[in-house]
């Protein structure tokens, strides 16, 4: 009732703009006493919410101010009085992004984009609603409803569109890191079925454009005029479903936690007992990938060893159930042997089950359950639109290229087909074109990081800065990570399996940058201290070269 209540108080200023030319006195009259309507339930839906007294009240003010501001400019045909509607109209939404998950992420740009979106959003299916309900009521003129109000609505929805889309992939970014997030987490599932509305809406904005276009020079016809306003009114309805059912999906998103960014998975190893029998399962974090792992399950005891033809399968979920997969096969790889590909999408307390079932039906079950942080200093990360990850690497920079192009070709498709020029679906696909590849620029200059992830290493490559880097890596390292960089130093001895492998392939998932932050400011997840005062910046950066020796080797002599 809080958000329908929203919704119609906040759309009467964007269908009152939107139909202005055209508008009646019946049509405001009604606009403005659905706008009052909408006050009445927005006040009973904040005495369900359970916030504050003082929260309840401050939002009932602000909105009893847009209210009586949006009456009076109609009656006076003020625009001060309609400013001030607009000004209190974004203090409302603004109060509602308070407890968003936009809000506990750090810097304003998350908060600011979060405004954005749904500002944008309220307003364009508010509107979307108050026309609807026009529809229904036959005050709309068919045509004026053809010729005025449904190309200043097809307007809204083409803007509205192209803001709430760059809004939503900003925030997707933010909020979810990657593919595996998106398709193993409750939230992403939510998520997902927001973006079947969105892409509906989509669809139906790419044809309302064509559709009036080709319709202007019919409207004298009288039965081209009528099928034109039963088309408008239907669109208007379906729009108005559909934005209503991307807000309530959206508000449900708000009670999942996102996944953020992935765990910090490092090489390690668990000891657990199923039923009488040791096993030794060693995590190994897939090469290339953020969120995803390979298991290696192994039975070690020699008395009661697994019978050959045993199966196993395992679940990896979060505690809390937010995430992960469940019944996942192992395959078996050698004596008693078994590997698996799990993902773990968000960092937490995860619940790792198995389950050997041998070919007489005995069945043995063995669990474990382990933290896995998030990435270091996550408290430094902030999202940042940055030119520099564009050039960082060629294929960052061509797929920046590549994606300018086709939101180019997607535009360029929307107009010939709006005009009547080309097929309809070309519309549809212009615009599903446009939308992907801003998501693909986007992928390349919005980033969460640290201030440092995107720097070059300063230091050439070669042998002489591997040597001094080796040198101090001797001196203020090996005692934990070992000579050879494999985590089995003297004084890992009891942590065995807890400190990174830096010679194994996850370290090439590492910017030089954050490398770089991590030396400077330690890891205190992994009891790692900071350098910062006792290497300069030249040594961390010669200490980085050493460490990319490990997997690559030493360059060739100069």
């Amino acid at each position: 009732m809080h958000m329908i209540g929203l919704l119609l108080l906040l759309g009467g200023l964007s269908a009152r703009l939107t139909v202005d030319p055209s508008a009646t006195r019946a049509i405001t009259r009604r606009i403005v006493m659905t706008s009052l309507a909408g006050l009445g339930m927005f006040g009973l839906g904040l005495a369900t919410r359970g916030i504050s007294i003082l929260g309840m009240t401050t939002e009932l003010a602000v909105a009893v101010v847009f209210a009586v501001s949006f009456l009076l400019s109609e009656r006076r045909r003020a625009k001060g009085l309609r400013l001030i509607a607009m000004l209190a109209a974004i203090v409302l939404v603004l109060l509602q992004t308070g407890g968003s998950h936009a809000a506990a992420e750090p810097g304003m740009l998350p908060v600011i984009t979060h405004l954005m979106h749904y500002l944008v959003v309220v307003g364009w299916a508010g509107c979307a609603l108050h026309l609807a309900a026009l529809s229904f009521s036959g005050e709309t003129d068919d045509g004026a409803l053809v010729t005025k109000v449904m190309p200043a609505y097809t307007k809204l929805s083409i803007a509205s569109l192209a803001v709430a889309a760059l809004a939503g992939g900003l925030l997707a970014f933010v909020h979810i890191h990657n593919a595996d997030a998106l398709t193993t987490t409750r939230y992403g599932f939510a998520y997902q079925a927001k973006l079947i509305f969105a892409g509906l809406l989509l669809v139906s904005v790419a044809l309302q454009r064509r559709h009036f276009n080709l319709a202007e020079g019919h409207v004298q016809q009288a039965n081209a005029l009528r099928r034109a306003a039963l088309w408008s009114r239907r669109v208007l309805r379906l729009d108005a479903l559909l934005l209503v059912c991307l807000i309530v999906t959206s508000v449900g998103l708000t009670t999942r936690a996102p996944p953020g960014l992935a765990p910090f998975l490092n090489p390690q190893s668990w000891s657990v007992i199923a039923e009488d029998t040791p096993i030794t399962v060693a995590l190994q974090p897939v090469s290339g990938s953020l969120s995803r792992a390979r298991l290696e399950i192994q039975a070690s005891s020699a008395e009661r060893p697994l019978a050959e033809g045993t199966r196993a399968a395992l679940s990896m979920r979060r505690s809390d159930g937010a995430a992960g997969l469940s019944d996942v096969e192992a395959l078996p790889i050698g004596p008693s042997t078994f590997l698996a590909e799990i993902v773990i999408a968000m960092p937490g307390t995860w619940a790792l089950e198995m389950h050997f079932v041998s070919p007489d039906g005995e069945i043995r079950r063995a669990s474990h359950v382990v933290a896995l942080p998030g990435p270091p200093l996550a408290q430094d990360m902030r999202p940042y639109l940055s030119l520099r990850t564009i050039a960082y690497t060629p294929a960052n920079l061509v797929s920046f290229i590549v994606g300018l192009l086709l939101v180019a070709a997607g535009i360029w498709a929307y107009r010939l087909s709006g005009h009547g020029r080309a097929p309809a679906w070309l519309a549809v696909s212009g615009l599903g074109g446009v939308a992907l590849a801003g998501l693909l620029v986007l992928s390349v200059s919005f980033v969460k990081t640290y201030p440092s992830s995107f720097w070059r290493n300063p230091v050439p490559y070669t042998v002489s800065s591997i040597r001094d880097g080796d040198s101090l890596y001797r001196e203020h390292c090996a005692e934990c990570h070992g000579v050879a960089g494999r985590g089995d130093g003297p004084w890992a001895i009891d942590t065995r399996g807890s400190i990174p492998d830096l010679s194994s392939p996850h370290m090439d998932t590492h910017t030089d940058g954050e490398i770089y932050w991590w030396l400077k400011h330690g890891i205190p997840s992994l009891d790692m201290p900071g350098y910062a005062g006792v290497l300069d910046d030249n040594q961390n950066w010669s200490v980085i070269n050493f460490l990319r020796s490990l997997r690559h080797g030493m360059p060739a002599e100069q």
